[in-house]
């Protein structure tokens, strides 16, 4: 008869082995690739999985029938041992263990055939996603711009009805219209003309250098010569701005007239800049001297431009006809303190007649006469 301590030491080996083994933990882990997969089993991948869990249950079932007998009653523990100890583990479940590990393979090769497709799929979602994000960006970022671009235009509007500029650019073509081929091309080789016109490219801050006065008696050529001059110096400087006083235009004569058309040109000019844009918003809602009327005063065209003209790089003003200016003293007096700009250059055309440029000894003036010959 058997020694009580081999039957024990054998029957714990066998349930040992038959605990331990890994593929009583298979369960746990095909439960877990099927959350993988998401419901998305390929039929391969079905037919190799349910063969693996046939061999489970198959297993499973050998086990059972150690513990019964055929009549389905449980075995008395000494004919248990005894099963156990005449026949090892792997005898018995060699077979089963064998076609489990067959199927385990055939399952691996194919998850690893399906998991490219499985990441290619979470990558391609993945990818329209992102497109999908990117384009309302897009979408969002150009509502976003559209509505910048319309109240930067409602400003803009809003601003030139405040301004009330007169038709200023009307004079002006209509000279150049008139004026023949080379009729005033002289005047660019006259050196103190373009020892003025250099000053501009050389930012030079000396006032005899920055102030030009050009005058001569009436019919001498004066309007002409300030037309070619501003569209020979338009060419490359988009900070030249002008005015042509009129005498027989109502809307050419008064300074603040002069004012609203140099505003509406600087405005013009830097309708893209945020800086010169708050700028002209600020004077017409919240200025020192704003008077919350619909049209802007003298008082508020003449803060705002100075404010204007030393913000933007060397502007150049160009003002024909002063003596034709309904108050020409009191424009030549607020000219004094524009001037005092250290970046701006300005040139004046007039008849000889205008006192305060005569008698002014606040800047140094470059004078001579309009006719060729000077």
């Amino acid at each position: 008869m058997a020694s009580p301590d081999i039957f024990a030491s054998a029957y714990h080996s066998f349930l040992s082995t038959l605990s331990d083994n890994d593929r009583a933990r298979y369960d746990d882990k095909y439960e877990a690739l099927e959350d993988i997969c998401r419901g998305k089993l390929s039929s391969r991948l079905l037919v190799h999985l349910g063969r693996v869990y046939r061999d489970l249950f198959d297993f499973f079932d050998s086990a059972a029938t150690l513990f019964t007998a055929s009549s389905g009653k449980v075995r008395r523990p000494v004919e248990l041992i005894a099963s156990v100890i005449w026949r090892p583990f792997d005898e018995r479940f060699g077979g089963i263990l064998s076609s489990m590990s067959k199927h385990q393979q055939q399952l691996n090769d194919e998850v690893n055939i399906y998991q490219p497709e499985l990441t290619r799929d979470v990558a391609t979602t993945s990818e329209e996603i992102c497109k999908d994000t990117q384009a309302t960006h897009a979408s969002v970022s150009g509502l976003q711009e559209q509505v910048r671009l319309q109240t930067r235009e409602q400003a803009i509007v809003r601003i030139q009805s405040w301004l009330n500029a007169p038709n200023f650019a009307n004079t002006y073509w209509n000279t150049l219209d008139e004026c023949q081929d080379d009729t005033a091309q002289w005047i660019f080789e006259v050196d103190k003309f373009q020892e003025w016109s250099e000053s501009i490219s050389r930012g030079s801050s000396a006032p005899d250098s920055r102030i030009l006065w050009i005058h001569g008696n009436p019919g001498g050529g004066k309007t002409v010569l300030a037309a070619s001059i501003v569209r020979e110096l338009s060419a490359y400087n988009q900070n030249l701005v002008y005015f042509f006083f009129k005498e027989q235009s109502p809307f050419h004569t008064a300074s603040d007239l002069a004012f609203r058309a140099i505003l509406a040109q600087v405005l013009h000019k830097h309708k893209h800049s945020d800086d010169i844009l708050d700028k002209f918003i600020f004077a017409s809602n919240h200025g020192d001297k704003s008077s919350g009327q619909s049209i802007a005063t003298p008082s508020e065209l003449k803060d705002l431009l100075h404010l204007c003209l030393s913000s933007i790089e060397n502007p150049v003003m160009i003002l024909d006809g002063i003596d034709e200016c309904t108050e020409p003293d009191g424009f030549v007096k607020y000219l004094k303190t524009l001037l005092s700009l250290p970046n701006l250059r300005a040139l004046f055309s007039s008849r000889p007649t205008v006192q305060s440029l005569t008698k002014a000894s606040f800047w140094s003036l470059l004078i001579f006469s309009s006719s060729r010959e000077a």
